[in-house]
């Protein structure tokens, strides 16, 4: 949130953006406070309009023109956004580095929470333990799902070897020795 002032010019007009939200006039901005300050040509419009206006236009995939309007007179603020970057690190990362170890823990469990295409949850949770073989919580994740497959002898094995895991983990064990011990107890009195 920002407060927009305009310093008005027959040639060109001056706009300054301010992070304090809490001027109400001249006397209360600071120009301490200004995030941006930059310059544009105000055009006339052959149309007068009657109320202050803000209004987008001329959107692209990389921005948009913030227009301010009044009387007959109008300026536009190109805004732009770092679209192609943003989608080229997306690409990299998923298309040509491929989810993450995490990115695949998330999908699994997500998809344990909710009861679904358990399969292939534990297809995912296999998947990022290979790719990260040291995360004993990712082991417990797959003995969670096995044991909401009821296959309680493999979910009883891969709690213990999470268990086993987390006990030597320099960093602590994160409460996991706990919970693979609660899911072993309940596995066995199946």
């Amino acid at each position: 949130e920002y407060s927009i002032y305009t310093i008005p010019g027959e040639a060109e007009w001056t706009v300054i953006l301010n992070k304090s939200k809490a001027n109400w006039d001249k006397d209360d901005y600071k120009i301490e406070d200004d995030v941006a300050r930059f310059t544009v040509k105000p055009t006339t419009l052959t149309n007068a309009v009657e109320s202050f206006t803000i209004d987008f236009s001329t959107f692209t995939n990389d921005g948009a023109n913030l227009e301010l309007s009044w009387e007959k007179t109008k300026i536009s603020i190109p805004i732009k956004v770092y679209t192609n970057d943003a989608v080229m690190a997306s690409i990299k990362k998923n298309i040509l580095d491929g989810p993450s170890a995490n990115d695949y823990r998330r999908a699994a469990q997500y998809y344990l929470q909710e009861e679904k295409e358990l399969e292939t949850a534990l297809e995912w949770i296999n998947i990022a333990i290979e790719k990260k073989d040291d995360a004993f919580w990712y082991v417990h994740n797959k003995a969670e799902i096995l044991a909401k497959l009821g296959k309680n002898k493999d979910a009883i094995k891969a709690a213990e070897k999470s268990m086993e895991m987390a006990k030597v983990y320099k960093d602590g064990d994160f409460g996991y020795i706990k919970r693979n011990e609660e899911l072993i107890a309940k596995m066995k009195a199946k």
